[in-house]
């Protein structure tokens, strides 16, 4: 019971599927509802808080980098004056 694509010139691949499946009928309220959204214009919102975020992000990344190289070099003075 397979399906037979034979290579008959006379025989294209779309007629040969058409004979072995079933129509594909569409929700018309889905197809309207698709439709409009498609028709009407999107509207965007930006996210003013991710630009927030960012700033943020980088300040503490400056501020962890600062302490790091403040820890370092009180790190290297404890022991310039241990030696």
């Amino acid at each position: 019971m397979g399906i037979n694509f034979d290579m008959n010139p006379n025989t294209t691949m779309e007629t040969t599927i058409k004979a072995h499946l079933p129509p594909v009928h569409p929700d018309p309220i889905f197809i309207n509802s698709l439709r409009s959204k498609l028709n009407s214009p999107n509207q965007t919102i930006l996210d003013s808080h991710k630009q927030s975020n960012v700033i943020w992000l980088i300040l503490l990344g400056m501020i962890t980098g600062l302490l790091i190289v403040w820890l370092i070099a009180g790190l290297r003075k404890l022991l310039r004056n241990s030696n």
